[in-house]
């Protein structure tokens, strides 16, 4: 396994066909995802997003808004864009590559992008209902806990609660106040994911990405609540892998934008 930074990358398929970037929800690091790239398809090479203020990056100060993670993202990821890829990302996640993607359309080569998959988020044009993330510590907490997706021995331990409690805030921050009536679309297909028990991003929001996309974006319902992620992880897997090899041929990626200019991968990094 081999890592820079933001890109932590598995052995052995540094020349996939397509890669997929997986960014995880706030809170969450990479490992949220593994077993991933073992459950890939063998033309696909999957590569976890480690933004920073978690697991190997816990030292680093964690980022606060939408901007500062997809900028910082396709900063240290543009190596690997050399081929056609996907971007998956769960809650911040969906936000962060959703944010990425547009960005990346505005590059005057733009990228090989095939598809944005936005999991368990609302899409910008809608202000969070009930951001959290500036409550006082003994209510943040319980409402963490009735979100689900921190464990109880984070919550209930004093000491790794004021440890992990700065980048859930500025997580939480970053994704709550996420805001955008005019924000741009990335011009590739979408793939909308949802829970059918999420209490914090509702039916609707889901079908609201709708507006961002060039077609009728995929839709996916799982059971399970706002980290059907986890959850029902064997079940998300393959509706992404399926959906990633879509196309008038077999795993042609034949929806992926044209790309000119962007640089080579070098071998085993990112």
């Amino acid at each position: 396994m081999t890592s820079t930074d933001w890109l932590i990358r598995g052995p052995g398929r540094t020349e996939a066909r397509l890669r997929l970037f997986l960014f995880p929800f706030a809170g969450g690091g990479a490992s949220i995802y593994r077993g991933w790239a073992e459950a890939a398809p063998g033309d696909v090479e999957v590569i976890r997003v480690q933004p920073p203020g978690r697991e190997n990056r816990a030292a680093e100060p964690a980022l606060d808004s939408v901007e500062a993670l997809a900028k910082g993202f396709i900063g240290a990821a543009l190596p690997a864009m050399d081929r056609p890829f996907a971007l998956f990302g769960h809650s911040l996640g969906s936000m962060v590559a959703f944010r990425a993607a547009a960005l990346l359309r505005e590059r005057p080569q733009g990228a090989r992008l095939c598809r944005v998959f936005v999991s368990g988020a609302r899409p910008p044009h809608l202000p969070d209902p009930e951001p959290i993330h500036g409550l006082p510590d003994p209510v943040f907490r319980e409402a963490l806990r009735a979100r689900g997706g921190t464990p109880d021995a984070i919550l209930d331990d004093a000491g790794m609660f004021s440890f992990f409690a700065p980048t859930l805030r500025r997580d939480l921050r970053a994704a709550e106040t996420w805001f955008d009536p005019d924000a741009p679309a990335p011009g590739v297909p979408l793939v909308v994911l949802n829970g059918r028990g999420d209490r914090v991003v509702k039916a609707e929001p889901a079908a609201a990405w709708a507006r961002y996309a060039p077609t009728e974006p995929g839709l996916h319902e799982f059971d399970g609540g706002h980290f059907f992620v986890q959850a029902r992880g064997a079940e998300v897997r393959e509706a992404v892998f399926a959906e990633l090899a879509r196309g008038p041929g077999p795993r042609d990626y034949s929806a992926c934008r044209s790309a000119t200019g962007i640089p080579s991968a070098s071998p085993g990094g990112g």
